[in-house]
């Protein structure tokens, strides 16, 4: 932003016109760019004393009454949390304007101050109004289990094969779904279309005032059909798919007369959703590449136990073979004892991997029933896998000539 405005000039000490040379603002300070891993970015950072001087200091937006602010405080490293946390709510009754039975009555509801360590935000928050979408810790322990488990894998090949399959349909069976949530939120009927509702922040107290004759000039646009006000906060829009740009930019032209004190700004319902599902949709390509990994280190331990197993096993086979044993009866032995081991594996990872997504899909108000058919499909298609990775060993096993293989005896 210091480049956008000052060029390569030190904008230290100069100044910045806010909404149409309404006020000016005075550079204080100069902030490097916002980490990527940050809990929220921003642009510019300006006080609320002077937001309050320039703008209407009598506005709810700075009385107690709006509760749509964020506030961080700086502890003394002798302070306990806690403490100060239970008395927050005494603190603020005196500006609250409560009453001993009010406060108990607050007290005693879902409604109170919670001190929060910054660095638990991204992955441990989930309150309402976040500034951004955030991480689940979840879904890290649910990776880090899985790449314990892998590792395990690849240093134990005895025990491949139960781990790599259980493991195996557990992840490929939560992929699909995790997949299938989010095609299923997006597909899902709220009620309303997402598609195409442009949704305002409120800012202003004379917005909030004069909404009946705002909705009455919004909808005098061509290609505006709805204008309603979703909370205290908020209007949304529903506009024409054609023209956007054009039905925007009159839209903005008849909010920024009834409100010259905030910038306008907006967003699309649809992408707010889809952003909000973005930490779901990570962790859904992150287990599908983890599941792959798993079946591959899975196979490769296979192919490794049953190369040894069915060295000691030629010469039996060649004694079948010269009793006329046909080949698809000696290839069905050989593969018996690990289709097995595969069904019981699988039978394993089915109960745990229903708890585990049963608990993951309580996250969304809309959501899908796990159907029994997905861990059905997916067994079988880890028994076919194992069947093809031994396929060929199994073949060249049933087909070695029982004269070179008896001739020794």
């Amino acid at each position: 932003m210091a480049r956008k405005y000052f060029r390569d000039e030190d904008p230290v000490g100069k100044q910045l016109s806010i909404n149409n040379n309404q006020w000016l603002a005075q550079v204080e300070g100069v902030f490097e760019k916002v980490p990527e891993n940050s809990h929220f970015h921003f642009d510019f950072l300006i006080s609320y004393v002077t937001l309050k001087a320039v703008e209407d200091g009598n506005s709810e937006y700075y009385t107690w009454k709006d509760f749509g602010h964020f506030n961080y405080i700086r502890l003394d490293p002798m302070a306990d949390a806690r403490v100060l946390e239970s008395k927050l709510m005494d603190w603020a009754a005196r500006f609250l304007g409560l009453n001993e039975v009010g406060l108990r009555r607050l007290k005693n509801s879902q409604e109170s101050f919670k001190l929060q360590p910054l660095t638990d935000i991204h992955l441990k928050s989930n309150i309402r109004w976040e500034l951004e979408a955030n991480g689940n810790i979840g879904y890290i322990y649910v990776m880090s289990m899985a790449a314990i488990f892998i590792l395990i894998m690849a240093c134990v090949n005895f025990m491949n094969l139960s781990i790599g399959n259980s493991l195996g349909l557990m992840l490929i069976s939560g992929s699909i779904i995790i997949f299938s949530q989010l095609r299923f939120f997006q597909q899902k009927d709220l009620g309303f279309e997402k598609e195409h509702l442009l949704v305002i922040p409120i800012k202003s107290e004379r917005v909030r005032a004069r909404f009946s004759a705002l909705k009455t000039e919004l909808l005098a646009i061509k290609g505006v059909n709805v204008v309603m006000r979703k909370d205290y906060n908020h209007a949304i829009l529903k506009i024409d798919s054609k023209h956007t740009d054009r039905v925007i930019s009159e839209i903005q032209r008849v909010w920024e007369g009834f409100d010259q004190q905030f910038a306008f700004e907006y967003t699309f319902l649809d992408e707010t959703l889809n952003e909000q599902y973005r930490a779901e949709s990570n962790l859904g390509q992150a287990v599908n590449s983890f599941a792959v990994l798993a079946v591959i280190l899975a196979c490769l331990g296979l192919f490794g136990i049953a190369k040894l197993s069915f060295a000691k096993k030629i010469k039996p086979i060649g004694i079948r073979k010269v009793m006329g044993a046909e080949t698809s009866g000696l290839i069905m032995l050989l593969l018996k004892d690990y289709s097995r081991l595969v069904i019981a594996a699988v039978l394993i990872g089915i109960p745990i991997c229903w708890v585990v997504m049963q608990n993951w899909l309580q996250n969304f108000e809309y959501r899908i029933s796990i159907n029994p058919l997905v861990f059905v499909v997916t067994g079988l298609c880890l028994l076919f896998v194992t069947w093809l990775a031994l396929g060929y060993l199994t073949y060249r096993t049933v087909k070695v000539n029982p004269g070179e293989t008896l001739k020794d005896e």
